[in-house]
């Protein structure tokens, strides 16, 4: 398969869109007609607010854990024999079909959390 590189304003468009939905949760719909220059400059602006959202779902993430961690406990405390049953009890009550990472994404803990736990 033969692949095309890109210019650096389509490269630049990329990386923007990219970092764009990174820091909103959606594409930029605001950008034909923009140079190189207004990619670079449009980029470093978002630089402060990309950082603001990442440690923002740091923090979001974090106030998830303990929710869950609390919610494990309960489960254990109502009769869940270990933490496996609790978490087994929290993946039918969330409908995820125990599905690990849909229920890191339903919960708002950080992905790939069960396995780590």
């Amino acid at each position: 398969m033969l692949m095309m590189e890109l210019t650096p304003l389509e490269d630049a468009a990329s990386f923007y869109s990219d970092y764009h939905k990174d820091t909103y949760g959606y594409r930029p719909r605001h950008t034909k007609g923009w140079t190189l220059e207004d990619y670079q400059r449009e980029t470093e602006a978002l630089r402060p607010i990309y950082a603001a959202t990442v440690q923002a779902e740091r923090v979001a993430e974090a106030a998830a854990v303990v929710v869950l961690e609390q919610r494990i406990a309960s489960y254990i405390e109502m009769g869940a024999k270990d933490r496996d049953t609790a978490i087994r009890w929290i993946h039918e009550a969330e409908g995820t079909g125990g599905d690990d990472q849909y229920l890191c994404f339903t919960l708002g803990v950080p992905y790939g959390y069960f396995s780590k736990a």
